[in-house]
């Protein structure tokens, strides 16, 4: 169940899980590289989801009418990436945000 004031539309998966769209692929599951001594491209699976698209979050309990309380990350505003670049082989890649993990979603801890 989501509630207007969600961030993103997620799914549960179980008592202790939802999925979510992965921000750093924007739910594609690949990212693009740049080669670093040519003008090449590259597509990889995203790292962060390992090219499902998706991505699981865990909860210590999840009942099946709560409002799971996600939001964008702050850090990164919601894009799962970190604005550094990561070197993989001979391709630069877009880092993913160090906060989120690159997922582009926090869980808000209830107080």
């Amino acid at each position: 169940m989501n509630d207007e004031n969600q961030c993103c539309d997620y799914k549960v998966i179980d008592d202790n899980h939802v999925l979510v769209n992965c921000g750093k692929c924007e739910g594609t599951g690949i990212i693009a590289g740049v080669h670093l001594n040519r003008d090449e491209d590259t597509l990889d699976p995203c790292d962060v989801c390992g090219g499902e698209g998706k991505v699981n979050i865990s909860f210590e309990r999840v009942e099946n009418d709560e409002i799971i309380p996600l939001s964008s990350c702050n850090k990164c505003q919601g894009t799962g990436l970190s604005g550094e670049s990561e070197i993989k082989g001979l391709f630069k890649f877009k880092g993913a945000c160090v906060l989120c993990s690159g997922v582009g979603i926090v869980h808000n801890n209830k107080s």
